[in-house]
């Protein structure tokens, strides 16, 4: 039977025109319940069953919308489409409607639910209000074993209804439903109960009205599942202006916080959208993404359209329910309100109002307030409840009102009810936000699934992939069966015409130990002229992952490999990465080569890029083939094509610096793992040559394949760029260099790689690595577009000088290069590239790689502070530190030896700000419970200075910290970093300070912390230790003077950690240790990416961490700005001892206050010996 589907739409012109769409109406579609004699002729094992429900090809069928967005292929389990497998059975089906499913999708994924049934309907209107359900909502009709029958109404000569005249769309879906409901009822007759599950109270009334059986969500909860409460808790409350049932007004109507019923935050209602859309128009109203700090939630920002300046939104009435991620529309406040910020009239000396040269003036931040919300950006959070005054003591079944405390610190407290209280406390949960009223000071929102104990590391490592939104689930079978057969060999009919065979060239691949996703291999030929064949070669991927595939729409939506630091989340399935794709030692494989015509002074003289077939000679370690390189015994072929690559990288290297590339520096550190994968040591990386050698030439690779693409495809090229950034970003770091007598100069990216080779401290190798760090926080992030979206001008990338560029050299990890791999062949006219591509779907497919790379940056971070704790916990470890930044509650220390960060909290007592104001701060809890002298913030000065005057502390200066891990919150464990020279909080014991007086810079504490008499060491012990262990130098403090330090022994030790473990005292103090281990000298892989925080690949043995993560990005894989594209894991190095120095023994008396027992104290003063500095070229992003 043949129907019609009319309806009418709004062109872009405004025009409205009616649509008409023919389809065909069958009787023969099955009603999915199990042993149904009306339809059992219908399935595959009949004659005419899966001919027939697979021959629908009706544009609103669900079959086929669900097959061509879910997946097109049958699944290996079954030979049924998604959702068409039989799976109704008992005396109840439930037909949920669409409102349900939009806003219960945690409940309906629950594996507690069954027995449902999902019409076309649904699905069609789902998919065009909320893609990112209706993806759950497809991979719930595609699970296995079937939960859900989709049933195809639309198509069903007896469900499809048309729109009656006047009739909305709303109501034309609602009775639709209602009819597949009146039918289920007649076709399974009066033995089965069919109900029908709605949100909406005027459906569940009409149903009811009409003799069918209908309930709200809720009512079903508690009416079908009543043995089961942890189902109520996962249900989306309702709206408190649309009531669904009385429990649900009931539980609602009480406060979740005591605190919130005092003092209500004013809150003003959201304006209208047509006066938001005239706001914006008028300049008014700035509308964007809301950016909350990462240190308080109630402080927020929003770029201002048109100007250098971001719009400030500080606290609850004027952020105004809105959440980090939401766009908001936000109104400028009077100028009477906008905050004073403090800078130097250096920065334009002729400016209005400046003073002379040298002293400070203020800047003018405009502060606005939250009017309206475009769209919310609400998702799951990861995260603890807050342990109630009162505590629950047993699960009896009684709603609980208590706040949920997000991990991410953007998300203000989340209310939710549960009647689970007391097995929810200490364990990690998820919880999403349902509303937020305007007579609520928090969010409201419910609990939906258990993640397990805090502190696990298997659930913290769940908690922080679901909180970066990281797709960590397995494979499908439909995503597997795209994968070529097991085990895969190559076969000569293979080699196809536009495919180059290269394997009589002398390819091998350089890697860190242990890699398996090998993605590169290079070679060097030498030429009858006196030049070189090169070519960089990567493994072909997109000869596999074909566009349009299950498997190519997976890979799409993971974006990029994640590496945790004790696993690696995929983008792929390993018998790709693993086997078929990675250019493995002595096997023929896919490639796609990019092959030069070289001088020796890497001159480019002519280039090929084509699809290939090669064959690696052999998968070295950086470390290997540093080795062979070295070794001037070897002469055989392979080893001077690696010389030759290497020397040629050198010369690459040097054109690049020349043309103003940034090298920037950061200290690079892996995890050793015990058996258990346990973290027991932390150890430095050492970079080689041959790491640089292939960054190199990655980076020469994508920047050949960008130009290209761009050439054959202008308007859809994906790209990568870095923006130049904003001078005003580096007037803090310039004001604050000033003071230690260096200047930075970031006009151009040249000017600021010459500043910062100038800023050096030759007695501190440290400061100039602080500098470069500090400086990567005034940069922007580097993100991928779509050539058509920005002109040329803007295309190129600031960190690598390069005018234009992309990503190639990574397909297995990064579907960005994917994406570029296809491009690539058909600029090479290897394939005809896809109708499919335009430059709004390449951008789009950007604007989602940019979230999926920044989320996978930042998840990386995570776990490494994760394993960070898990490393320090139980430990007690005085180091080195310098301060980089200040706040008023407190200074940011970074701890070279570890390459961490942390907060070290003070007791603040006013913050004078740059107008000379004096303002009072408020305590936080870490300031409580570890209280020390008073300390005044000055804004002006950047500055915290004690009020007793004896202690002041800038940044960059060297100061001596406590680390260990605090256990006290019950949100989980932190690290804790106590600052014990200058005597800001007192050392913890005195073993601690005896290890911190071995550290004591002169610079800023020129006494010894008391120790009790027993403690104490003897002059005699002290002498004897000093003979002991003179023959190892330390270091000079940051000003040349030197360091004066006491001889104590190693007590940093515990019967947890491995007996490799180097010391957990820096290397500083080595020369007053003599209980110190070594270890064997290993290969490291540490690329651009790595130096500048970004997360890399993993070895069989080892992980890296890096120091907390910038804001800025200069690395060409992920933060892009200045490093190579071969972003693979790395092993660790003994880091090796400083120059010889001078050493000076002397006693000398502890000073002694009134109360303190007198104590005597042995040092050892070092002088070093000036220019002792070990300068580490940092890398290139690609």
């Amino acid at each position: 039977m043949r129907g019609n589907t009319v309806f009418f739409k709004k062109t872009r012109q405004g025009k409205v025109v009616q649509v008409s769409r023919e389809k065909y109406l069958r009787n023969d579609l099955p009603c999915g319940y199990v042993g149904c004699p009306a339809c059992s002729s219908m399935y595959p094992n009949s004659s005419s069953g899966l001919g027939m429900v697979m021959g629908q090809s009706s544009f609103d069928s669900p079959i086929a919308t669900a097959t061509s967005l879910i997946d097109k292929a049958p699944t290996l389990a079954t030979a049924f489409p998604p959702g068409t497998k039989p799976c109704i059975e008992g005396k109840k089906v439930f037909v949920v409607d669409t409102n349900v499913v939009l806003l219960q999708m945690d409940l309906l994924e629950n594996h507690a639910i069954t027995n449902f049934v999902i019409v076309s309907t649904v699905i069609n209107e789902v998919s065009h209000q909320n893609r990112g359900v209706y993806r759950r909502l497809s991979s719930l009709i595609n699970e296995q074993p079937p939960r859900f029958f989709l049933f195809s109404n639309e198509n069903h000569r007896e469900t499809s209804v048309n729109r009656l005249p006047g009739e909305s769309a709303n109501d034309r879906n609602d009775r639709a439903i209602r009819v597949v409901c009146k039918w289920y009822q007649q076709h399974l007759g009066p033995s089965v109960e069919v109900v029908l599950v709605s949100n909406d109270r005027g459906n569940v009334n009409k149903a009811l009205a009409e003799g069918l059986k209908a309930t709200t969500i809720h009512s079903f909860v508690h009416q079908y599942h009543p043995d089961r409460p942890d189902l109520v808790d996962i249900l989306v409350s309702p709206s408190s202006e649309q009531p669904m049932d009385d429990d649900a007004d009931n539980a609602n109507a009480e406060s979740a916080s005591a605190s919130a019923k005092k003092k209500l935050p004013s809150y003003t209602e959201y304006l209208a959208m047509p006066e938001l859309k005239r706001g914006i128009q008028e300049r008014r109203f700035f509308q964007g993404p809301l950016r909350v700090s990462q240190n308080n939630f109630l402080e927020a920002f929003l770029p201002m359209q048109g100007s250098s300046e971001d719009i400030q939104i500080n606290g609850w009435e004027s952020i105004n329910r809105a959440v980090s991620g939401d766009i908001v529309v936000v109104k400028l406040l009077p100028k009477d309100k906008w905050l004073k910020i403090p800078c130097s009239s250096l920065d334009n000396p002729k400016a209005k109002g400046a003073k002379k040269p040298g002293t400070e003036t203020h800047r003018i931040q405009p502060t606005g307030c939250v009017v309206g919300v475009v769209k919310r950006s609400w998702k799951p959070y990861t995260g603890s409840l807050e342990i109630p005054k009162k505590a629950t003591s047993s699960n009896d079944g009684k709603i609980a009102n208590l706040l949920f405390i997000a991990t991410d610190t953007r998300i203000p407290p989340i209310s939710i009810q549960t009647r689970n209280a007391a097995s929810l406390m200490g364990k990690r949960i998820v919880v999403a936000i349902d509303r937020w009223g305007i007579r609520s000071k928090y969010p409201c929102g419910h609990f939906v699934r258990d993640l397990g104990v805090i502190g696990d590391k298997e659930t913290e490592s769940n908690a922080l992939l679901i909180q970066h939104d990281i797709p960590f689930h397995p494979f499908s079978d439909s995503v597997l069966a795209c994968l070529p057969a097991l085990p895969w060999e190559f076969k000569e009919e293979m080699l196809t015409p536009g495919r180059m065979d290269l394997r009589d060239r002398l390819i091998c691949s350089v890697d860190p130990p242990g890699c398996k996703d090998i993605d590169d291999a290079l070679h060097a030929k030498p030429l009858p002229d006196g030049t070189y064949e090169v070519g960089v070669h990567i493994a072909d991927v997109s000869h596999y992952v074909l566009e349009g595939t299950a498997l190519d729409m997976e890979a799409r939506d993971r974006g990029t490999t994640v590496y945790l630091a004790d696993r690696r989340i995929d983008m792929l399935p390993k018998p790709l990465t693993e086997d078929i794709c990675s250019l493995r030692e002595n096997q023929t494989r896919m490639a796609f080569s990019v092959i030069w015509k070289m001088t020796k002074n890497a001159e480019i003289q002519s280039i090929h890029i084509t699809k290939s077939i090669i064959k690696s000679r052999h998968a070295f370690s950086y470390g290997e083939a540093q080795m062979w390189i070295d070794d001037e015994q070897r002469q055989d072929d392979l080893t001077k094509s690696l010389r030759v690559l290497l020397e040629l990288g050198k010369h690459l290297k040097q054109k690049r610096i020349e043309a103003g590339a940034l090298l920037l520096a950061s200290s690079e550190i892996h995890f050793t793992k015990d058996a258990n994968y346990q973290p027991v040591d932390i150890e430095l990386y050492q970079l080689k040559d041959t790491n640089s050698m292939v960054e190199e030439f990655m980076l020469l690779a994508n920047v050949e394949v960008a130009k290209y693409t761009y050439k054959h495809f202008p308007h859809y090229a994906l790209l990568r760029r870095h923006p130049t950034p904003n001078p005003k970003n580096f007037t803090w770091l310039q004001d604050l260099l000033r003071k230690r007598d260096f200047d930075i100069n970031p006009e151009t990216a040249k000017t600021l790689g010459q500043s910062l080779e100038a800023a050096v401290d030759p007695e501190d190798p440290n400061i100039n690595h602080i500098i470069r760090m500090l400086t990567t926080r005034c940069m922007t992030q580097a993100v991928y577009f779509s050539s058509g979206t920005q002109n040329e001008s803007e295309f190129h990338h600031f960190g690598l000088a390069a005018e234009i560029y992309t990503h190639f050299t990574s397909p297995i990890r990064r579907y960005a290069d994917l994406l570029v791999h296809r491009l690539l062949a058909s600029s090479i006219g290897h394939i005809t590239v896809s109708t499919n591509y335009s430059k709004s779907i390449v951008q789009s497919i950007c604007v989602k790689l940019n979230h999926r790379h920044m989320m996978a940056q930042y998840a990386a971070r995570v776990s490494n502070e994760l394993h960070s704790i898990i490393f320090f916990k139980g430990k007690s470890i005085i180091e080195m530190a310098y301060v980089s930044r200040l706040k008023a509650g407190g200074f940011i220390c970074f701890v070279p030896r570890f390459g961490i960060e942390s907060l070290v909290y003070v007791t603040a007592a006013t913050q004078i700000g740059s107008d000379g104001e004096t303002k009072k701060i408020k305590k936080n809890k870490a300031e409580i419970e570890t209280p020390t002298e008073p300390f005044e913030y000055s804004e002006t000065d950047q500055h915290l200075r004690s009020l007793s005057g004896k202690t002041c502390i800038a940044v960059l200066d060297k100061v001596v910290v406590h680390i260990d891990v605090d256990s006290s919150s019950p949100h989980g464990d932190k690290l804790r970093m106590l600052c014990i020279i200058p005597p800001v909080h007192q050392a913890p014991s005195q073993a601690a300070a005896q290890r911190a007086n071995a550290l004591a810079p002169q610079t800023t504490c020129k006494t010894t912390i008391p120790l009790e008499p027993s403690a104490a060491a003897t002059p005699a012990s002290a002498a004897t230790s000093a003979s002991a262990s003179t023959s190892t130098p330390a270091q000079a403090d940051s000003e040349g003077k030197p360091l004066a330090y006491t001889l104590v022994d190693d007590g940093c030790r515990t019967s947890g950690a491995a007996t490799s473990h180097e010391s957990t005292i820096s290397s500083e103090v080595k020369g007053a240790i003599s209980t110190l281990t070594t270890s064997e000298e290993a290969e490291s892989d540490v690329d651009s990416e790595e130096l500048l925080g970004i997360p890399t690949n993993e070895s069989s043995t080892s992980t890296s961490t890096t120091p907390t993560p910038t804001t800025a990005a200069t690395d060409p894989e992920d933060e892009d700005s200045g490093a190579a594209d071969h972003n693979k894991p790395v092993a660790p190095h003994k880091r090796p001892p400083p120059p010889p120095q001078q050493i000076v023994t002397s006693t000398t008396p502890a000073p002694t206050p009134a109360t303190a027992p007198t104590t005597t104290t042995t040092t050892i003063t070092f002088k070093a010996p000036k220019g002792s500095k070990r300068r580490r070229q940092a890398k290139e992003d690609d």
